[in-house]
């Protein structure tokens, strides 16, 4: 990696490699209080022309995450997944790029037969689509992304085929990164939730002013609900129907501000542990009405969610109050068919089931 306050001519004399490097020494100290902050290494591609990092041998405790610059931003790549999008694992020639090991004695291999001298990015088909939930912050100047991936093979720990860390959280104007565990990711692979999960979402701005959150990229989940919780201003929306939202930060950094509620609607859409008596629900004059029977909810806020027979979810209303006896009444004029209406208020749950003829 190279940075010149001035223009100026630079020579890199001698011949170009076409030959094996191999058996490329990764420095590694600790483990210490933080096995996190040990092992990382600044390595570069040693060829005139680009390799694929997925093609490259290493040894078993090298993760398989990659981390650079380019034009100022930082850029992570594991495992198909690239931030900020359009990223790919393809290293340009001499390109620098940082790697993990996780214990001493890890070696890199570069193999002359792992060039590749086209400047394309690889085609990927369909059948290649991977899960994931790609979110990106910023105002009209700067912007950074993170992605949660979906893989039935990931875990909530860090995962070192799956996950890469969040390089760093103040080195640019705003960051954004998700965090599980303790620690914070740019790029978090978690398995697809039985029922439902949160991932909390940290910010770092070097400014005060007005900001987007964007679900830029939302791939291969249309059997779950994704919503977007500012616990500053209690909002939550649903990012499908609403994928950006707007907001004011102070500077610095907040990570207990934004949650990302994703709920599995297959396995949602039933809880036999509530009998039906709680809520009379029924449609009537283009509103489906809900009417609060149970002293249980009375005087409660909540959530109410109309999810359609695929699991797509149409509307999600919240701080609604719930009244024994009183109607909510959502407008339902152009909706037609079997819907569940999911109603939620702190650990208490209700789905019924409403026909609109």
């Amino acid at each position: 990696n190279y940075y010149s306050y001035s223009d100026a001519t630079r020579v890199f004399s001698g011949s170009f490699n076409t030959s094996d490097v191999t058996d490329i020494l990764l420095s590694y100290s600790g483990p210490g209080d933080n096995p996190d902050i040990y092992g990382w290494n600044l390595v570069g591609n040693p060829f005139t022309a680009s390799i694929f990092w997925d093609d490259i041998d290493r040894t078993f405790a090298v993760d398989n995450a990659i981390y650079f610059t380019t034009n100022n931003t930082y850029v992570t790549y594991v495992a198909g997944v690239g931030v900020p999008g359009g990223t790919t694992g393809n290293i340009p020639p001499m390109q620098g790029f940082f790697v993990k090991a996780n214990a001493a004695n890890q070696y890199i291999y570069f193999y002359s037969a792992d060039r590749r001298h086209s400047a394309q990015n690889r085609y990927k088909g369909e059948a290649e689509s991977i899960p994931l939930i790609r979110l990106k912050l910023g105002n009209e100047v700067v912007s950074d992304e993170t992605a949660i991936r979906f893989d039935k093979s990931a875990n909530l720990e860090f995962d070192h085929n799956l996950d890469a860390y969040k390089f760093s959280k103040t080195g640019t104007k705003v960051s954004l990164w998700s965090n599980s565990e303790k620690i914070s990711y740019s790029i978090n692979s978690i398995p697809y939730p039985e029922t439902e999960i949160e991932i909390p979402l940290g910010i770092n701005v070097s400014e005060e002013g007005s900001f987007r959150l964007n679900a830029t990229q939302i791939e291969s989940l249309s059997d779950y609900g994704i919503f977007l919780t500012d616990k500053t201003t209690g909002t939550s929306v649903n990012l499908r129907t609403s994928p950006e939202f707007s907001f004011s930060a102070s500077a610095g950094i907040n990570e207990n501000r934004f949650v990302i509620k994703i709920i599995n609607l297959t396995t949602n859409v039933e809880d036999p542990g509530i009998s039906a008596d709680k809520f009379n629900i029924y449609s009537a004059s283009g509103f489906i009405n809900i009417q609060t029977l149970s002293e249980e909810w009375n005087g409660r806020k909540g959530s109410v969610g109309i999810v359609d027979m695929t699991g797509r979810v149409i509307s999600l209303e919240n701080n609604m109050e719930f009244w024994k006896n009183s109607l909510i009444q959502i407008p339902a004029e152009r909706l037609r068919g079997i819907y569940f209406i999911k109603l939620e208020s702190g650990l208490l749950k209700h789905v019924g089931r409403v026909m609109i003829r």
